[in-house]
């Protein structure tokens, strides 16, 4: 059992190059109680580690890959610290009762993508404000041209 920690942005409009990950629990499973490396029980879920990689704007929005997390009480979601789930372990969990047999899958909803959907329509309206102006200035350049012949 490989323990690791994330760093997780807020979600909006993120101005950033790369590839940011962020736990969320899958909804439709119980918490469950494991024991930590420091020996003490504490609530995890079945989570998705939902991937979004960012040129500028957010473009490609993704579950890398599922594992255990310990629960943030103060969000009653994934906390920072998730546990790799092995085939075994995954048996385990599943032979005890605390994971289903046929496990589901994270739904990612509209709401991930409305920062880049957003980024998007504001510089596509830059853009047609930008055309406007220019297509108004070049007619008032000809008129003016033609005015003064």
């Amino acid at each position: 059992m490989q323990m690791s920690s994330i760093w997780s942005p807020v979600m909006g409009f993120v101005w950033t190059m790369g590839t940011n990950e962020d736990l969320h629990c899958v909804k439709g499973i119980s918490y469950f109680p494991i024991v930590n490396d420091k020996d003490s029980e504490v609530s995890s879920c079945y989570a998705a580690m939902v991937s979004t990689e960012n040129f500028i704007v957010p473009y490609k929005l993704h579950v890398s890959k599922y594992v255990i997390a310990e629960v943030d009480s103060n969000k009653n979601d994934a906390g920072e610290i998730y546990y790799e789930l092995s085939p075994e372990w995954k048996r385990e969990l599943q032979s005890e009762g605390w994971l289903p047999s046929s496990l589901p899958a994270y739904q990612i909803g509209i709401g991930s993508y409305l920062p880049a959907i957003g980024l998007i329509l504001l510089f596509a309206a830059y853009v047609v404000y930008v055309v406007v102006q220019a297509s108004g200035s070049s007619k008032a350049a000809s008129e003016e041209q033609e005015s003064g012949e």
